[in-house]
């Protein structure tokens, strides 16, 4: 992305043209039969405009509410600022003008609360929504007004907003800037005394010199910190004006940071099983029927809980419906601190009595290695962000090296999109090989081979997502002994990886006869997925590298070649930006994803320091690149942490769960 070598240039009318229309589409599509606003100054009074012109060409203009409120004396901050204390000027100044423009509107002052006091003016405005209405509809009936917000992108960014305005229903000037704000007042011909104010100190507003004095220069900064704008532009002003300004910003967005990160939640969500929980689980392991739903939805619950007695006890019971559950089976084996006995009991359950053969070292090495492949088999839905293409080119995985795959024999019915799970049998998949390891990742399995001939094995876990993948293979885990080349295992099909004579299911592995013992068979696997994290660990390094080469020690010498383009950064933030924007201009709520990070063999719903992607997480990032500092705590500890831990992008803040859950 180029940064603008100056700040950008709206065109104020079909700026407020396009606010007017996103109010009616609102209105329309959200039955929102009226709004309240507060007047105070020019954020307030184009926000009144907007939804006066939409309601008014809606046929409803008089439910556009315009509350002003006048007090008999007024906040101030102690110290050496002097605040505004004229305030009668929106009165006798503002609302004479307004009652001329918006004829139609419902204009109010309010004199009831004597003493300036901004959670009781927000207060009135939400009893101000329901008056005159049957107060028992609440929310539900709709008959209520939506009081709407007035917070413009410059106020976003420091901060300088009341927690009592977070709770509104609509901010329609929230992408515009202050500067822009008053273009626009300009062309809607507001009184100049409005204009005029919004340039003097008013602590009551939240408007302190900083902003009163250099309100360019600081608007400026700000697009600057959001990449919008070529820091070299600031080159022009007085120096001392953009150190003010600069260090307004540093202050102000250090002591009203809690505001954007409010209500705070847990970083982990730690969840006490129930016993209704755990006993559904075994209703649906003990039952013949299909819905094995409610040991998927527990399963991940059990292991953050490290409940050894749970996962033993759902593990072993008798089961007739036990190939529809195997992969949670396996990834319960990887519950920690299962004793020796339990995981004897619980591996023969999934193994057959072959495993009562086994030593208590390689009964737990089984356990381990079958926790391991139970989790990779959940952690698709983490990967799928980086096989998005972005910025009309490639996606995240490809721009690491690995090369994209489309086979027109994977197609199931070629009328469908690509975006159906059902047009294709396996998915689109990315690969990447070298003389001895071959590596793909599809949408159905990933396949990790180790094509040594001295001892060779071909790992296959398939996505046991129930939204794609689980119906594609029967089994959830294979594996294959012989000697495949790079080309054989790149033509697999179906019917080959269903063949016992070329791949073995994993829980079959003790009952084969042929191939190496069971402790070598033990062996390969182990350095299979070892590979595996290895090769995924260097993937999230790569992401988090800004300029240089990766610099990541491995056994495997070999895969230090697979990143060919040392820095991923920049990729990774703009995808970000653009997956964002696509979901901003869609209007979707939230995030459209998060940022997240790993510890070594956690499961995809243990994540640690997720956060959002958001606006102020891009512009933090831009910063990072550009060689700022990243503020964020989390996007830190994400970025500056423990190079053990494994960069993720994850769907939810929880992670990513087998089957959704209400958290």
């Amino acid at each position: 992305m180029t940064l603008r070598s100056a700040p950008r240039d709206i065109n104020p009318e079909e700026t407020f043209e396009r606010i007017v229309l996103w109010v009616m589409k609102r209105a329309q599509k959200d039955k929102i039969p009226g709004v309240v606003i507060g007047l105070s100054g020019t954020d307030s009074l184009v926000t009144f405009l907007a939804c006066y012109e939409a309601y008014k060409r809606l046929g409803m203009p008089e439910r556009v509410v315009g509350v002003h409120f006048v007090h008999e004396s007024q906040n101030a901050k102690p110290g050496e600022i002097t605040c505004a204390s004229d305030k009668g000027w929106f009165e006798s100044g503002v609302m004479p003008w307004l009652e001329k423009v918006a004829p139609g509107a419902t204009l109010e002052v309010n004199r009831d609360i004597l003493v300036s006091d901004d959670n009781a003016r927000w207060g009135a405005l939400r009893s101000r929504a329901l008056r005159d209405l049957n107060r028992k509809q609440g929310m539900v009936g709709g008959g209520h007004l939506y009081v709407v917000g007035t917070h413009n992108r410059s106020e976003e960014k420091l901060g300088t907003f009341s927690i009592a305005s977070m709770k509104t229903s609509i901010q329609p000037i929230v992408h515009l800037y202050k500067t822009e704000v008053l273009k626009i007042c300009e062309v809607l011909g507001l009184p100049e005394i409005a204009l005029q104010k919004s340039r003097e100190v008013d602590c009551d507003c939240g408007r302190f010199d900083v902003q009163a004095n250099h309100l360019n220069e600081l608007d400026y900064y700000i697009m600057v910190q959001d990449g919008e704008l070529d820091a070299a532009y600031l080159d022009q002003f007085d120096p001392e004006v953009i150190t003010s300004v600069q260090e307004f910003y540093a202050e102000e967005r250090a002591n009203n940071k809690f505001r954007t990160e409010i209500p705070y939640r847990p970083s982990q969500t730690k969840i006490a099983l129930s016993g209704m929980d755990v006993r559904s689980a075994l209703a649906a392991v003990s039952g013949s029927g299909n819905d094995v739903r409610p040991v998927s939805a527990v399963a991940p619950l059990i292991i953050i809980d490290n409940n050894t007695q749970a996962a033993h006890k759902i593990v072993t019971a008798p089961s007739e419906n036990r190939d529809l559950w195997r992969p949670e089976a396996f990834t319960l084996l990887g519950v920690q601190d299962l004793s020796t006995a339990q995981t004897r009991e619980m591996t023969s359950a999934v193994f057959g009595e072959d495993a009562l053969q086994l030593n208590n070292e390689n009964t737990v090495l089984l356990a381990k290695i079958s926790g391991r492949m139970g989790q990779y088999a959940f952690s698709f839905p983490a990967k799928r962000f980086t096989t998005m293409r972005f910025d009309n080119g490639l996606s995240l995985i490809e721009r690491a090296g690995f090369t994209r795959q489309e086979r027109t024999t994977d197609i199931r019915d070629p009328a469908l999109p690509k975006s159906n799970p059902q047009r294709d049998e396996f998915g689109i998949g990315f690969t990447w090989s070298d003389q001895n390891w071959y590596v793909e990742q599809r949408r159905a399995y990933t396949l990790f081979a180790n094509l040594f001939a001295e001892d060779p094995v071909a790992l296959l876990i398939r996505n046991s997502s129930y939204f794609y993948g689980r119906d594609r293979l029967p089994e959830p885990v294979y594996v294959s002994w012989g000697q495949k080349s790079s080309e054989r295992l790149l033509a697999l099909t179906k019917g080959e990886i269903i063949d016992p004579t070329l791949f073995t299911p994993w829980q079959d592995v003790l009952k084969e006869t042929g191939g190496p013992g069971i402790e070598e068979k033990l062996r390969r696997t182990a350095h299979a997925l070892g590979v595996m994290d290895h090769i995924d660990l260097k993937f999230a390094q790569w992401l988090k590298t800004r300029e240089g080469n990766v610099v990541f020690k491995t056994p495997h010498e070999n895969l230090k070649r697979m990143f060919n383009d040392g820095s991923g950064f920049e990729h990774l933030r703009l995808f970000l930006r653009e997956t964002l924007l696509s979901h901003v201009q869609a209007e979707k709520p939230g995030s459209p994803l998060y940022l997240a990070e790993l510890a070594p063999g956690a499961a995809p719903w243990q994540p640690r320091n997720a956060s959002a992607v958001t606006t102020d997480a891009l512009a933090q990032l831009k910063a990072a690149q550009q060689g700022g500092r990243i503020i964020n705590s989390r996007l830190q500890a994400l970025f500056n942490g423990l190079p053990k831990n494994q960069l993720v992008l994850i769907s939810g803040q929880h992670g990513d769960f087998p089957v959704k859950l209400d958290l």
